[in-house]
């Protein structure tokens, strides 16, 4: 008689048991699941192109930054841009007009009230298209537009034979190490180097 006492005694502590581990569970797993604030882009972190129904007219609280990337250089310049008269109350569809992916624009969606506008241009960025630098072609020092590591576009191939310069400066053209901030430096250069032609 004893034993079966202890056996019903026993079975309220283990369902209470039970029940303890499965409330923690709901608490800890379950429950940050269910509350988690909804994300109009499906969870997903990354910008989704614009056009989703859910993003009203752009108001004086939408943060719109335009993100030009230029081809060569591939560095992007972000300009943030401020909702006046002229784009606020604007709709997705008017937005895109404005922005046309025939111009290379891309709209995308970066979370409620933020919107990037992508564009890809051709060539340099301002900054690296003021640049010059140094290589060779066919036996002769050539200059090419923009930053050493690109040799894309080529200003002017001059009169300079490689072989005629000092090994260390030899080396250092062939290898594109030099590199001028402006075509002003880039002439200064040039300029000591008349006497290798």
């Amino acid at each position: 008689m004893v034993g079966s006492q202890q056996k019903r005694n026993w079975f309220p502590v283990f369902l209470l048991g039970i029940l303890s581990v499965l409330a923690v569970f709901l608490v800890v797993f379950i429950w940050p699941l269910l509350n988690k604030p909804r994300n109009p882009l499906n969870e997903s972190p990354v910008a989704v192109e614009l056009g989703q129904s859910w993003l009203g007219p752009i108001t004086a609280t939408t943060k719109i930054t335009v993100q030009q990337t230029y081809s060569l250089c591939q560095h992007t310049q972000v300009v943030p841009v401020e909702v006046d008269s002229a784009l606020e109350g604007l709709s997705v569809k008017q937005l895109k007009e404005r922005y046309p992916a025939s111009q290379g624009w891309q709209v995308k969606i970066d979370g409620p009230d933020r919107i990037i506008i992508q564009q890809t241009l051709d060539g340099f960025c301002p900054a690296d298209a003021q640049k010059r630098h140094l290589g060779v072609i066919d036996s002769r020092v050539a200059i090419f537009i923009g930053p050493m590591g690109i040799d894309r576009e080529v200003e002017k191939v001059t009169e300079i034979n490689v072989a005629r310069l000092p090994p260390e400066l030899r080396e250092q053209i062939r290898l594109g190490m030099l590199e001028f901030a402006n075509s002003d430096d880039l002439q200064q250069a040039l300029d000591s180097l008349d006497e290798y032609q």
